[in-house]
């Protein structure tokens, strides 16, 4: 829900408040249609990251199906370290758009890097519980 909040967040930044942002998600859901994103790519410039076969992404499911669509253009990691600059369509088929996308762990790990808490995070999360 974080990628699809700082969307949101860009997208007012700009109109609100003139700023200039620069836009890069990790793991992003489909945020709105392709109205949405026409008018966010003609204002707004950035990408989103995805790993492999990261779920998240995929939902709502593909804009055949809902009518949503994603921002601006895709950098697909097929690995933590192998990655595709994708076309700016917002739904290139060649990209993450190719695989089935179901998971989880490709959704809690980018870039070599956990994103997600584990049993490891536990005294770190009780330092922070307890401020």
């Amino acid at each position: 829900m974080g990628a699809a909040v700082a969307t949101l967040a860009a997208i007012d930044l700009k109109i609100n408040y003139g700023a200039n942002v620069e836009y890069v998600t990790f793991g992003s859901p489909r945020v709105g249609n392709k109205a949405f994103y026409t008018f966010f790519h003609s204002l707004i410039q950035g990408f989103r990251i995805v790993h492999a076969e990261d779920t998240v992404p995929h939902w709502p499911k593909a804009i055949s199906y809902s009518g949503y669509h994603h921002v601006n253009f895709e950098v697909w990691y097929t690995t933590s370290q192998k990655y595709k600059v994708c076309n700016d369509s917002g739904e290139d088929a060649t990209c993450s758009d190719s695989v089935y996308g179901d998971s989880i762990d490709d959704h809690l790990a980018y870039l070599g890097k956990s994103t997600g808490c584990n049993n490891d995070d536990g005294p770190q999360m009780a330092a922070l519980a307890s401020l």
